[in-house]
């Protein structure tokens, strides 16, 4: 069966045009196993030549080009320097935060933040709510106030988690008390948008099957959801 598959490509030129530092999206319409041997063969960094049909812009993720045809790799100096550009790190340094480095993969920055006892990863991103400073500036509220944050986050996941576990996924597991039950749910990641909310990713200790629990709130103080990852 055909799927409609993408890969995203960071920097990019028409021809003998300028490069651009856009993220270009190309579409292939592939059968899983053909697209993953292609993908699986492409290297980090590699400058290589498509033959497609552009549409320059396509709505709010920006271009998007169809692949009719993968012509290998091939050498372009441009190409070269940006590909170059492109593997220097992007640091920021924020006192609350520590160091941030961007993932350009992703388009997040990320780092570690102590939480508690532990140190989880951090990752920040922009939404059209705002730029990475303001995500950041969200990221050192919270984890600057998490003293606060806490005890909140501990009473709704009892609330709402502790009766689930109970009435719905406990069956052979050993009974626990709420405070053992709480114990058992640890901290692994923080995710902060520039619109100041924020997703903290707990560990289950398979007390959920392993998916995890995911607590929604707000640099303003709201807690806006809990429920499984």
């Amino acid at each position: 069966m055909h799927w409609t598959h993408s890969l995203e490509f960071l920097a990019w030129r028409l021809d003998d045009g300028p490069v651009r530092f856009r993220d270009l999206r190309v579409q292939w319409k592939q059968t899983s196993s053909r697209f993953a041997k292609w993908t699986d063969g492409l290297k980090d960094h590699e400058i290589i030549r498509l033959d497609v049909r552009f549409v320059e812009d396509s709505g709010p993720r920006g271009p998007l080009a169809l692949l009719k045809k993968y012509r290998g790799g091939i050498k372009d100096d441009e190409m070269s320097s940006a590909s170059r550009v492109l593997a220097e790190p992007v640091i920021r340094k924020d006192s609350r935060l520590g160091t941030l480095r961007l993932d350009r993969w992703t388009g997040q920055f990320h780092g570690r933040v102590k939480w508690g006892e532990r140190r989880v990863r951090l990752w920040l991103s922009a939404d059209d709510r705002g730029g990475f400073e303001a995500a950041q500036l969200a990221a050192g509220i919270v984890v600057e106030q998490q003293d606060a944050w806490h005890p909140r986050i501990a009473e709704a996941i009892a609330a709402k988690m502790y009766p689930l576990w109970q009435e719905v996924w406990r069956e052979d597991q050993k009974n626990l008390s709420e405070k053992q039950f709480l114990a058992k749910i640890r901290a692994s990641a923080l995710s902060v948008y520039s619109g100041g909310v924020f997703e903290i990713w707990f560990d289950d200790s398979d007390l959920f099957g392993d998916h995890g629990v995911v607590v929604r709130g707000t640099s303003r103080g709201q807690i806006e959801s809990v429920q499984l990852g």
